[in-house]
């Protein structure tokens, strides 16, 4: 199980607190910004969507962050969430597989 201390937060929730929250840009401002819905703007706070391809380049682009930068805080928020959800005792390794990828 995780660290509940160093669990990484949802995207969302870190874009609300700390980003919006210093330039004193409210949802509807950034949703209008990045051309999308505000209810996707609003999931994304509550943490019920999630930080895809695409509004990491829309977030990349009104930041001026790396896409990337976006998709490593969900990849990372919904690793440490599937940990903390699931049981993987049991699985046994079964060695590298890196002759199928040259």
């Amino acid at each position: 199980m995780a660290n509940p201390a160093r669990k990484p937060k949802h995207p969302g929730l870190l874009l609300q607190d700390i980003y919006l929250a210093d330039l004193g840009i409210s949802g509807a401002t950034l949703a209008a910004a990045l051309r999308v819905p505000s209810e996707r703007i609003a999931a994304l706070f509550r943490g019920a969507e999630a930080v895809d391809a695409d509004l990491a380049i829309r977030l990349g682009l009104f930041f001026d962050k790396d896409p990337a930068f976006w998709l490593d805080l969900q990849r990372a928020y919904d690793l440490a969430k599937a940990r903390d959800e699931n049981d993987y005792t049991g699985i046994e390794k079964h060695g590298a597989i890196s002759s199928f990828f040259p």
